[in-house]
């Protein structure tokens, strides 16, 4: 009896034991044999990436999985055989453009690999992918700076995230024709790249957009690239502007400030910004009315900035604050409590990267914070009297993280059993919750 004359079941478990290479040759010889590599494919890899990274013509198969996410091709045989076969089990998609090494002769025959390689991406995943993400460094030979979405003839009807760094848009490149349902794009721009006019359309079903990073374009210009696209798309629900302004303290603080009108329906909002110096109690605060999750990181901070942050938010639930270094070490300063103060509906606290423990009036933080039922100080060593003394303090608090000087058993015992905990032993983290 022949394999694809058993049933589907049995070809299945055959095909399980089978690695990548294996699986893909089964699917490619029967239309039977395909319906069950395509199963067994979206069984052990249909959680992952598939990631084509500087794809090239190997006489080896170039292929890996990178930990438990991704699968990592790299050979053009590979890929296209792959993208044929499971092309519908395929949901994530990164490309990984590393041309650096490329010389002037390379260059037509690598734009025909390239082309082939995106024409097979819409013939057999434009249905299916939800997840499509560029990864294409400034190459040293401009001339290879190709728009590769225009080899996409069939729009991809299911893209719900696209994302790119230093794509190369041209007039052609026609982003909300490509992906029509996009619901979270990402931009960054670390070159002198074209970004055209993606920051000038609608799109009408963008919930989030993050900006990764705009370094090494003129501070004059970054205001001008990012400002539209917050104008044109009020319907946003999440921003994120992180590693972003390189050049400027406030840019980003300015750049909400400048589009607030506009973002009055987001509801999560993460900023990196370095130290805030210049902003001046005349300056206007920047009100929010839907922001329920708030995360701030700053960067390059030797101390609490003299005014914390020019924001006021009327939903805030949610309030996460990272420093650059687990090392530091500040109290929180009149201008944090200020801000507290007006956000008294705070549930979530998250304090990463700093020791406060010996610093803080716990009392009066809980004060200002009666419905907090979470607190993360992963960065703070507490003694078991400060820690027993921080939980009373807190009626609604349900869970707490921190790190602990002494003993875990003690503390144990002293917390009672109202309260379940896990100890990290490596790093002294203990994390708690009470129990219902």
């Amino acid at each position: 009896m022949k394999l694809d004359e058993l049933n589907l079941d049995c070809i299945e478990l055959v095909l399980e034991h089978l690695d990548l290479i294996d699986l893909l040759n089964a699917g490619d010889s029967t239309k039977r044999l395909n319906k069950a590599a395509e199963l067994v494919y979206a069984h052990k890899y249909g959680n992952k990436v598939v990631q084509f990274r500087s794809i090239r013509i190997s006489p080896i198969r170039l292929f890996k999985t990178e930990g438990a996410s991704m699968v990592v091709i790299e050979d053009l045989k590979t890929a296209l055989q792959l993208l044929r076969c499971v092309g519908r089990m395929i949901s994530k998609l990164h490309i990984n453009f590393s041309v650096f090494r490329i010389i002037e002769e390379d260059i037509e025959e690598k734009l025909q690999r390239d082309r082939r390689l995106f024409k097979y991406i819409n013939n057999y995943c434009a249905e299916f992918m939800k997840d499509f993400f560029i990864y294409s460094p400034a190459p040293v030979v401009a001339s290879y700076r190709a728009d590769f979405l225009t080899y996409f003839e069939k729009p991809f009807i299911n893209v719900e995230m696209f994302g790119h760094l230093n794509y190369h848009f041209t007039e052609k490149s026609c982003l909300i024709k490509r992906f029509p349902k996009l619901k979270e794009l990402g931009c960054g721009h670390t070159r002198n790249v074209s970004f055209y006019n993606i920051n000038k359309i609608h799109f009408p079903h963008l919930e989030h957009l993050q900006i990764w990073e705009f370094s090494h374009i003129e501070v004059s210009l970054q205001n001008d690239m990012v400002l539209p696209i917050l104008q044109l798309n009020p319907q946003l629900r999440e921003l994120t502007l992180k590693s972003f302004f390189l050049n400027s303290s406030n840019l980003n603080i300015n750049l909400i400030r400048d589009a607030v009108e506009s973002l009055q329906n987001i509801e999560t909002l993460f900023l990196d910004i370095k130290p805030i110096t210049s902003i001046k109690e005349s300056d206007n605060i920047i009100h929010m009315k839907r922001v329920k999750s708030f995360k701030i990181h700053f960067d390059k901070l030797e101390e609490l900035p003299e005014c914390f942050l020019p924001f006021t938010f009327e939903q805030l639930e949610k309030l996460t604050i990272h420093f650059p270094k687990a090392d530091f070490h500040s109290s929180f300063n009149e201008e944090f409590f200020n801000f507290i103060d007006k956000h008294s509906k705070i549930k979530h606290l998250t304090i990463g990267n700093i020791d406060t423990s010996g610093d803080v009036d716990w009392l009066e933080l809980a004060k200002s914070l009666p419905l907090l039922v979470e607190i993360s100080l992963g960065c703070c060593l507490f003694s078991t009297d400060e820690a027993i003394n921080l939980i009373s303090k807190f009626r609604m608090l349900n869970q707490l993280r921190f790190k602990l000087s002494d003993n875990y058993n003690s503390f144990r015992e002293r917390l009672g059993y109202t309260w379940e905990g896990i100890y990290k032993v490596d790093d002294k983290t203990v994390e708690l919750k009470r129990r219902i």
